[in-house]
C-alpha cells in the first residue's frame, strides 16, 4: 500500500508539474488582439518573445512560486507579474505607451516638419553612439527555416564587439542551439546573420538614404512619457518600395522609433555564384527597432525584430526562407571565454538541443 501511494503521488506531482512547465500565455492589448514581440523575463534571467499571436509559451523554465515575470514591448508600458497570477489569468493585457495628441496641421504652423524629419538625421551622430563600440549582450530569439523546414534555431545570449579593424565579433552565452546540417547545401544571398543590421540606426535606409523617401502624415504624440512627433515615410519611387513611420523625441530630435515594411520585389538580386545564376525575390520584409538614451547620455539600440521572406531560385529549382528575429539589449555583461567572427555566428554543426 505504501509503495502504492508514493507510486501514486510521484504521478500526480509530476503529471502537475508537467502541466505548470509546459503552460502558455497569451498578451493583448485593450482590444484584445495579441501582441508580437513582447520580451518576457524570468527573475532567473531566462526569456521568451510572444509569437505572432500574442502567445508566450513557457516551458522547461525553473522557478518557485515567489518568482516574476516581466512583460516589455516597444509599444506598451513594462508589467511585472507572479508566474503564478501570470498562469492563472492565462491572458495578460498590457497598456500603450504611445498616446495620440492629433494631427499637425502644417499650414498653420511655422515649422517645416520634413526639415525637422531631416535635422533629426542630421543628429544621429550628436545623439547616438555606435552600438558595438563597448561590448554589449542580447537576449536573441531566432529562427531559420527553408520551405517550412527549420533549419537554424537559437535562443540565448550574445556578446558583440568589435576590434580596432572595425570587425564584429560575437560570443555565444547561455544558449541553446539547433543546427540542421544540410543547410550549407542551400544558396542563401541573405546570411543568417545579417539580423545584426536593424541594431545601428544608421543602417536604416530611410536614414542613410533619406533623400530618397518622402515624409508625411505628422502626428504629435508622447510615447514612453515623452512629447514626440510621429511620422509617416515612403520610398519616392515604386521601385523597391518602403514605407513605415518614425518617432521622434521633441526634446533632443533624438529618433526612438523605426518600424518599415519593404514590398515585394521580383528578383530583388541576381548573381552568378558557383553553384549557377542565383535569382532572390523578396517576398516580405519587416523590422521594428526602438532607442533608449543609456546613463552615458546617449542613445543605443534597446529592443527589435525583423522578418525576411525570400524566394530563391537556382538550376531551375526553388525554395523558399523565412527568418525571424527578436532581440533585447541586456544591461548585465557576462565576460564570454570565446568569441568569433560575426560570419562564422552558425558556422559549427551541432547536434540537437545542444546547451552551452
Amino acid at each position: 500500500m505504501t509503495k502504492y501511494l508514493r507510486i501514486l503521488f510521484c504521478f500526480v506531482s509530476t503529471f502537475l508539474l508537467g502541466s505548470l512547465l509546459h503552460a502558455s500565455i497569451r498578451v493583448v492589448d485593450k482590444k484584445e488582439r495579441g501582441i508580437e514581440g513582447v520580451y518576457v523575463q524570468f527573475d532567473s534571467g531566462k526569456f521568451t518573445f510572444s509569437n505572432k499571436y500574442g502567445i508566450v509559451e513557457i516551458a522547461d523554465e525553473t522557478y518557485t512560486a515567489s518568482d516574476s515575470l516581466t512583460f516589455s514591448h516597444l509599444n506598451f508600458k513594462t508589467r511585472r507579474l507572479s508566474v503564478k497570477d501570470a498562469l492563472e489569468s492565462k491572458k495578460i493585457l498590457l497598456d500603450s505607451d504611445v498616446k495620440q495628441l492629433g494631427e499637425v496641421v502644417v499650414s498653420n504652423v511655422t515649422v517645416n516638419y520634413e526639415d525637422y524629419v531631416r535635422e533629426a538625421i542630421q543628429k544621429i551622430s550628436q545623439n547616438y553612439e555606435y552600438p558595438f563600440t563597448r561590448k554589449s549582450i542580447y537576449d536573441i530569439d531566432f529562427l531559420f527555416s527553408v520551405d517550412n523546414t527549420e533549419f537554424i534555431s537559437y535562443k540565448g545570449g550574445m556578446v558583440f564587439s568589435i576590434d580596432r579593424a572595425k570587425k564584429l565579433y560575437v560570443s555565444k552565452v547561455n544558449y541553446q542551439e539547433n543546427i540542421n546540417p544540410a543547410w550549407e547545401d542551400y544558396v542563401f544571398d541573405r546570411k543568417p546573420y545579417s539580423f545584426t543590421t536593424i541594431v545601428h540606426i544608421a543602417s536604416h535606409s530611410v536614414i542613410y538614404n533619406s533623400k530618397k523617401f518622402a515624409f508625411y502624415d505628422y502626428k504629435e504624440m508622447e510615447y514612453k512619457g515623452k512629447e514626440a512627433l510621429k511620422v509617416s515615410f515612403k520610398t519616392k519611387k515604386e521601385k523597391y518600395g518602403q514605407s513605415g513611420t518614425m518617432i521622434i523625441n521633441k526634446e533632443d530630435k533624438a529618433i526612438v522609433q523605426l518600424s518599415y515594411v519593404i514590398h515585394p520585389v521580383k528578383n530583388w538580386i541576381v548573381e552568378k555564384t558557383k553553384s549557377g545564376l542565383v535569382k532572390t525575390s523578396l517576398q516580405g520584409y519587416y523590422v521594428e527597432s526602438d532607442y533608449v538614451k543609456t546613463d552615458r547620455g546617449k542613445y543605443n539600440f534597446n529592443s527589435g525584430r525583423e522578418r525576411i521572406l525570400l524566394e530563391v531560385e537556382v538550376k531551375k529549382q526553388s525554395f523558399s526562407t523565412l527568418c525571424e528575429t527578436y532581440l533585447k539589449r541586456k544591461d548585465n555583461l557576462q565576460q564570454p571565454k570565446t568569441r568569433m567572427l560575426k560570419e562564422q555566428v552558425f558556422e559549427t554543426m551541432l547536434h540537437n538541443n545542444i546547451k552551452k
